[in-house]
């Protein structure tokens, strides 16, 4: 599986192969600025979709369970939010990832 940051940079040198005239450093600003918005929008808990591409839904559930600590044995009850992000791929995205099977 990739990282973010492998898939950027190979994002990055394939638009700046294709239009030489854009300076990498611009893209990589340019990209870096749009994932830190769409982290700050889940964050405050926004829905955010991107066209071609999918939605992003943030979630939250409430934990309550117990625990052990390994080295002593101890049990520990926790209480939380387990937060994350739902992905629901575009008709799009998944027209596309499905011509290879």
């Amino acid at each position: 599986m990739f990282t973010r940051k492998e898939i950027i940079k190979a994002s990055i040198q394939d638009l700046s192969n294709r239009k030489p005239r854009i300076k990498k450093g611009i893209i990589s600003l340019v990209a870096n600025t749009v994932f830190k918005q769409m982290s700050l929008a889940l964050l405050r808990g926004e829905k955010m979709g991107i066209s071609g591409v999918g939605t992003f839904k943030p979630t939250a559930d409430e934990i309550n369970r117990e625990i052990r600590n390994p080295k002593t044995g101890e049990k520990i009850h926790v209480k939380g939010i387990l937060r994350r992000v739902h992905f629901i791929a575009s008709r799009k995205l998944k027209g596309i990832t499905r011509i290879g099977e």
